[in-house]
């Protein structure tokens, strides 16, 4: 009788401790690369919210059911030698009438930021966003921007490494040339698919500067895995001199004599 008297205030607590740990190992610090709590992006910042703004009343929710069942499981359980049936209650008009409506006030809450988020993320782009072509390959992410001339054609970057300046709207232009991929840079926002001969289209800003870390969230092939790629958002002005070095590049290069090709006199 007294052991199982220690049972019975023990279990209530051993309860609550794996909750903490289950809950806690979820955790992780807000330095890490793809950490979306801890975003640096117009973007993440309103998926961060509004997933908060649902999992706070989820969680109070989860602890009141959790807490309700085991103090029905050691409240009425059965006793030591009681043969009776506890009292039969069929249907309780008031309590479900109150379960059915709070869950329906709290989804109709739930609705308005979620329809005001999604217009958000589907609006087009300012007037002075950059266009950046973004295409996924076995396996690899190449940058292009369309709308900056480096020697007679687009400026491009080198594979996996994306520069963007911040504080200004990005329209991002998405594709493939096999199969599908996803692009995600998680502290800047949400995944876009890249499908083949289906072109998509997202839109970010920074508000931080920074590196942040991007990969394909579409398992994509056997080596799916080198599919990562870095954001550098940069002020403005730094991001100005990056493209102008890289235009003078590409000129002195677009310049130089090709080899294998005869020249004036020969």
């Amino acid at each position: 009788m007294v052991r199982r008297s220690l049972v019975t205030r023990i279990a209530p607590l051993l309860l609550i401790l794996t909750f903490g740990l289950v809950l806690g190992s979820g955790c992780e610090y807000f330095s890490s690369p793809q950490n979306t709590f801890a975003p640096a992006g117009e973007v993440a910042e309103g998926q961060r919210d509004d997933f908060l703004f649902v999992m706070w009343p989820a969680l109070v929710i989860l602890i009141g059911v959790w807490v309700g069942t085991v103090v029905i499981a050691i409240k009425f359980r059965r006793k030591k030698g009681d043969t009776t049936l506890p009292r039969q209650v069929h249907g309780n008009t008031p309590l479900e009438l109150t379960w059915t409506i709070i869950p329906a006030i709290m989804m109709a809450a739930v609705a308005v930021p979620t329809v005001v988020g999604i217009r958000e993320l589907a609006r087009d782009p300012g007037d002075d966003a950059l266009t950046i072509n973004v295409t996924g390959v076995q396996w690899a992410w190449l940058f292009e921007y369309p709308d900056i001339d480096a020697g007679g054609a687009p400026l491009s970057t080198t594979p996996g490494e994306l520069r963007i300046p911040v504080g200004r709207d990005i329209d991002v232009q998405i594709r493939s040339t096999d199969v599908n991929h996803s692009f995600w840079v998680p502290k800047l926002a949400g995944k876009t698919d890249a499908i083949q001969n289906h072109p998509n289209h997202m839109w970010l800003r920074a508000t931080k500067e920074g590196e942040f870390a991007g990969q394909c969230a579409e398992f994509c092939g056997l080596d799916h895995y080198k599919m990562r790629f870095t954001v550098y958002a940069m002020p403005q002005a730094e991001f100005d001199a990056w493209v102008a070095e890289q235009q003078a590049a590409a000129g002195a290069k677009q310049g130089e004599p090709q080899v294998g090709l005869a020249t004036d006199g020969e």
